[in-house]
């Protein structure tokens, strides 16, 4: 017997940005009735905190005012956009405005939705590059705040555990625990947003071990989201897809420390970089998320002059203007992740010498290792030939491509930038139709049940038209890192498909989430609402 007991009419598992909106467009839809939200964090957000820009917002009222061609029906991204201004159209003006796509992600229309700074909550952290503060930040703290006008609770620290069914086997409640004892909710219907399982590395490591091979990884999963809730779902019945279930990974880049000098690395006058033995690596391509990594761990070597010409040539590859203001710190703060590494703190960041020798020591490198890499990139210089990267080869080849950004490694002090693979979250798990609707193993539809986001693989009913295509997410999971890592992909990498078979029936599958499918939340909202009146 549960020590507490509640009732509702709507109970939402999860209180990451999917989780909320869908609470606070079900309660805008259902005056007078129960909402109540569950998260087992202390604090609500999940991944959601962390997305950055909103981009891939089409067709939205402001879009449409500045002369974009409305579509019918109205795209879900603008449907959304234009919910979240209707909580607060004075805010939603004082962080986001309309015009030429500064930061394009995948968007192919040339107007959209910018933000072109932090917000004020957020605005005392050190570098107002990297997250939380944007996007996603604005989204949860916003909804938060329509919960409290609108008396939704959301209770935190509450972890669901099972699924309670009727004597005629629907979904009626969830038993949780919290820090005062079990709780019982009893409900009507009831909303599954609780994310993925990006921080539960075995299961990560099951699914796609050629990426999570104990290589050291930066992780940027908040640490609730461990896919128990997907667990606790399969066993009250529903369907789960896993094997059509991606995996966010990317880099290795120079994250989550300074994003100028990320942005740095990336520019073409850093073109040397070698393995932590001081081996010469081809210089890191990009490619799709969630793929293997070719040379996980990096480190980009450089001398003071091209630092100088990577700091000119950096705000060329931003696109936010606070950030090209950033850029002009450099110097500070390549002197802060020296400072850090000096005093060998936790963590690799910068290491600076005043020989190539002492750099390779102070790395744990042989010194002629590292020697010979430098002293044949700085011939490839005078030659006017670099090395590059050959195509289908995922980073093993070597050609010679022209460079001329490339500048020689000669001129003290020298340097050694490290690089990365960090992971993000995963996106896949319970089964939903197009109505965000689960439906349970057998692929029926289970009355009064729905989900949405990473916890979600998406079916669609074949046509035989629709095409696949890599899936994960492609615009702004996980700020500005930029796009993928490099290698084999596949069923061990962790790319996933959308458009791959289901796993019954004559669906296809796609990988739900990402900060680009909140306007499924709105459907869910509305296919709740739809059901509870009927009911």
């Amino acid at each position: 017997m549960a020590a507490k007991t509640m009732d509702c009419d709507l109970v939402v598992i999860g209180a990451g940005g999917y989780g909320m909106v869908c609470a606070v467009k079900a309660a805008d839809l259902l005056p007078g009735k129960k909402v109540i939200v569950l998260e087992k964090a202390k604090k609500p957000g999940g991944a959601t905190i962390f997305g950055h820009g909103p981009n891939n917002i089409y067709d939205s009222t402001w879009q449409r005012n500045a002369g974009t061609e409305p579509q019918v029906p109205q795209d879900p991204s603008g449907v959304f956009f234009d919910f979240l201004v209707s909580k607060g159209e004075a805010d939603a003006k004082k962080y986001f405005e309309v015009g030429e796509v500064i930061f394009m992600g995948s968007m192919t229309q040339k107007i959209g939705i910018n933000m072109p700074r932090r917000i004020d909550k957020y605005k005392g952290l050190d570098d107002p590059s990297i997250g939380p503060g944007w996007w996603g930040s604005y989204i949860v703290d916003k909804m938060m705040e329509c919960c409290k006008k609108m008396n939704v609770p959301v209770l935190t620290e509450t972890r669901v555990k099972k699924f309670l069914k009727d004597s005629s086997g629907k979904v009626t409640g969830v038993l949780a625990d919290t820090k005062d004892g079990e709780l019982q909710v009893n409900f009507k219907a009831c909303y599954v947003g609780a994310g993925g399982f990006g921080a539960n590395y075995k299961k990560c490591q099951e699914l796609w071990p050629k990426v999570y091979n104990n290589t050291p990884m930066h992780n940027l999963v908040p640490p609730s989201l461990t896919g128990d809730l997907i667990d606790v779902a399969q066993e009250a019945g529903t369907g789960i897809d896993l094997k059509n279930a991606g995996c966010n990974t990317q880099g290795p880049y120079h994250h989550p420390y300074s994003y100028t000098i990320h942005i740095m690395t990336k520019t073409d006058a850093m073109v040397l970089q070698v393995n932590p033995e001081g081996e010469r690596i081809p210089t890191q391509g990009f490619s799709a998320p969630g793929r293997e990594f070719a040379n996980p761990l990096v480190y980009s070597i450089a001398d003071q002059d091209i630092l100088e010409k990577a700091a000119e040539l950096a705000p060329k590859q931003i696109s936010e203007p606070d950030d090209k203001e950033r850029v002009k710190k450099w110097r500070e703060d390549l002197a802060e992740e020296v400072a850090v590494d000096e005093k060998r703190r936790y963590g690799r960041h910068t290491t600076k010498a005043d020989t190539i020798v002492d750099l390779a020591l102070k790395l744990g490198m042989d010194p002629n290792v590292l020697l010979a890499s430098v002293e044949k990139y700085n011939k490839e210089c005078e030659s006017g030939k670099s090395q590059g990267t050959m195509a289908g080869d995922q980073g093993r080849g070597i050609a010679e491509t022209p460079n001329k950004s490339q500048m020689p490694v000669k001129k003290s002090p020298f340097y050694a930038i490290f690089l990365q693979p960090f992971r993000q979250c995963t996106h896949g798990g319970m089964i939903v139709n197009v109505n965000q609707e689960v439906l349970d193993a057998k692929g029926n539809v289970m009355p009064g049940l729905y989900a949405g986001g990473d916890c979600t693989t998406e079916y669609t009913v074949n046509t035989g038209s629709q095409t696949g295509g890599q899936g994960g997410p492609q615009g702004m999971q996980g700020g500005r890192g930029g796009q993928g890592g490099q290698g084999a992909g596949g069923r061990s990498g962790g790319g996933g498909r959308r458009g791959s078979p289901g796993i019954f029936g004559d669906y296809l599958a796609g990988q739900g989430g990402g900060m680009m499918g909140f306007g499924k939340a709105i459907t869910a909202a509305i296919k709740i609402a739809d059901y509870l009146n009927k009911a």
